[in-house]
């Protein structure tokens, strides 16, 4: 077997030199395969990153969704988390993995059909909700602070939610039947009533964190 001591820094040689040489002083050492040599001390160091964060993985999951409109009473609805559970990717991953926090997301809403008038707006939310997803009023998603009303043919308006505090930050098991799956948020709308067709396609792109194999 080949011994391969560590390098100190000049400052740990010095200190060491004014102290003298100690009896019995302990010496960090990593003992290396000698077929492996210093590839299979990094694969070593990359088993261990992986041992210590239980996998943790971080994925980036896609999906999209249209909204139309419809000449009854204005809709209000939200995509989040809850949304993203039901992507082709999500059913894919969950199979390998035990728990997931949703780090972030990006919301690109595109108008298809400036033809097609309405007054609608958007907004990013931050509300706790198990089960269902929680409801608005229109008041309250032009109440939010990056609220945004669509301009007709305009470009795309960009909204992003990102994961703050503990709660949201923390982990939760990928078990569609679990009780404990809690919702934290993500993008709101308010659509008025208009001709009917379809209006809006929304691009989503989440950062997830999935940690604990299967």
């Amino acid at each position: 077997m080949l011994v391969i001591s560590t390098s100190y820094t000049r400052l740990a040689k010095m200190a060491r030199r004014s102290n003298g040489n100690k009896k019995g002083r302990i010496s960090n050492v990593r003992v290396v395969d000698e077929y492996a040599g210093s590839d299979g001390a990094r694969l070593d160091r990359m088993l261990t990153e992986l041992q210590n964060t239980q996998s943790q993985t971080r994925v980036e999951i896609g999906m999209a969704r249209l909204l139309s409109l419809a000449s009854g009473p204005d809709q209000i609805g939200t995509i989040s988390a809850v949304t993203l559970r039901g992507s082709d990717e999500w059913a894919t991953l969950v199979q390998q993995w035990q728990t997931y926090r949703v780090r972030a997301i990006r919301f690109d809403v595109y108008d298809i059909n400036p033809n097609l008038v309405c007054f609608s707006t958007f907004s990013t939310f931050h509300e706790a909700s198990e089960g269902a997803t929680p409801a608005f009023t229109f008041e309250q998603v032009l109440d939010g602070p990056d609220c945004q009303v669509p301009t007709n043919g305009a470009p795309k308006l960009r909204f992003t939610w990102m994961a703050k505090g503990a709660a949201e930050m923390g982990f939760q098991n990928v078990d569609p039947g679990a009780g404990d799956i809690t919702d934290f948020g993500g993008l709101r709308f308010a659509l008025g009533a208009g001709a009917v067709g379809s209006k809006f396609q929304i691009v989503v792109k989440a950062i997830v964190d999935f940690r604990g194999r299967y």
